[in-house]
């Protein structure tokens, strides 16, 4: 789960398909809208930090399975 972007990315995913509420607290954000847009990967917000946590993935395989490239991805010179 960490390779396809943490718990974050699974609640980026659920806030594109309009599934969540983002106006709430988070633990270590004043809501969570803010913390997506510091942490999801698909996002063009995100962090350097965040480039650099979910780099763990190699090559991006995750991110071409789901047929995109996160937006603030650092390119990969693996070979798929």
């Amino acid at each position: 789960m960490h390779r396809a972007g943490g718990i974050t990315g699974i609640l980026g995913e659920l806030d594109r398909a309009g599934k969540l509420h983002t106006n709430v607290h988070s633990i270590d954000y004043k809501t969570l809208e803010d913390k997506l847009n510091d942490w999801d990967i698909m996002r063009g917000t995100c962090t350097e930090q965040a480039k650099q946590m979910y780099l763990a993935a190699p090559g991006h395989i995750v991110s071409l399975i789901r047929g995109r490239t996160p937006l603030c991805s650092i390119p990969s010179t693996a070979t798929v």
